[in-house]
């Protein structure tokens, strides 16, 4: 059965949480700081219109709503970097060393424990509303063969119960938010740097049908990857494919 409980909506099933979220704005419904979990999703999503899957009241598949007073879109990345640190705060409760993996994954012991899709609803130059996408895995153990994947119950030995952590991650979110508009975006680049997946190691990608390596130096304000090699290269987002 569908709960509500204050600015928590606990959805026992959904196509996709940010298409409910989504609806709630388009539709004048919605609040800012709600959050909608979902006990199953039959149609999760991913970046570049990838499925997201996840085990069926298992793990954290959550939207949260967020109305900007003022977030340029030139900022957009900001938001994310603000929401990558968050999902680490969250691994941090259980001592847990997350990384984030450019541009929208959180990876645990080199293995993705977590994904984060943003939508943005634009008016002029300014972001109106976000719809704020995560997935983290919580007790999932079995994963498809062609999936590198952990969950914070592999790492612990503990179960959780799922709506619990999803209160604490959404607690962790809103600190992080918080930062927003304060003009801390040098800081907050520099803390996201640190956590970053694969810095300052060599790593190979590919880029259209070739495929090199290179050593991560970090992610600009931009979202873009920085690396070098025989030369200092700048990468967009879907620009390149890791290949771990």
């Amino acid at each position: 059965m569908n709960k509500t409980e204050g600015s928590f909506i606990i959805l026992d099933q959904v196509d996709s949480t940010n298409n409910y979220a989504m609806g709630l704005i388009h539709s004048g419904m919605a609040k800012s700081e709600t959050a909608i979990l979902a006990i199953e999703q039959t149609n999760g999503k991913g970046r570049q219109n990838k499925e997201w899957r996840s085990g069926k009241g298992e793990n954290i598949t959550m939207s949260v709503i967020k109305e900007h007073s003022s977030l340029p879109i030139y900022r957009q990345f900001e938001l994310s970097m603000v929401v990558s640190l968050a999902c680490v705060d969250f691994f941090n409760i259980f001592n847990l060393g997350a990384q984030i993996k450019w541009p929208n994954d959180i990876f645990l012991n080199d293995k993705k424990a977590g994904g984060i899709l943003i939508e943005n609803v634009i008016l002029g130059s300014q972001v109106r509303w976000s719809v704020i996408g995560i997935g983290i895995n919580i007790n999932q153990k079995v994963f498809e063969s062609n999936i590198i994947a952990t969950s914070i119950s592999m790492a612990t030995g503990v179960e959780y119960d799922i709506v619990q952590m999803a209160r604490a991650l959404k607690q962790c979110l809103q600190k992080r938010m918080e930062l927003l508009g304060l003009n801390m975006g040098s800081e907050i680049l520099e803390e996201y740097n640190k956590s970053l997946f694969k810095i300052n190691l060599n790593c190979r990608f590919k880029r259209g049908n070739a495929i090199f390596e290179t050593t991560i130096k970090g992610v600009n304000m931009s979202g873009e990857l920085m690396t070098k090699d025989t030369m200092e290269r700048v990468f967009e987002l879907n620009e390149v494919q890791w290949l771990l």
